[in-house]
């Protein structure tokens, strides 16, 4: 928050890794109290338990969507969770089988 004080400028990449998307905004930021903000603001907050001390507001000057070349590709959670599970049953089956030949050397 001490940079804003200094220059208000930011500039916010919003990346979306499974479709290879980045997008870039720019824009002014401004750091309100929550008394000093308008009761709009206000009412979009979400509505819980917690209360924020401030709001930063950031009017958007530009924005652009840059060429996804450098977004590395990630799969979806599924196709993780099935590359992982087939790997750690394969290492949970060659554990066990270890663990029978440590079972077996101990024994003799």
């Amino acid at each position: 928050m001490g940079n804003l004080q200094k220059d208000a400028h930011v500039s916010l990449f919003l990346i979306d890794y499974l479709n290879q998307a980045r997008l870039k905004i720019q824009g002014r930021a401004t750091l309100l109290r929550l008394s000093d903000a308008q009761d709009g603001l206000i009412a979009a907050l979400p509505q819980d338990q917690t209360s924020p001390e401030r709001l930063l507001c950031i009017d958007v000057i530009a924005l652009d969507w840059n060429c996804p070349k450098y977004v590395s590709k990630l799969d979806s959670e599924d196709v993780i969770r099935q590359v992982v599970g087939g790997q750690m049953g394969q290492l949970q089956t060659e554990n066990a089988a270890l663990k029978v030949r440590i079972a077996k050397l101990e024994a003799d």
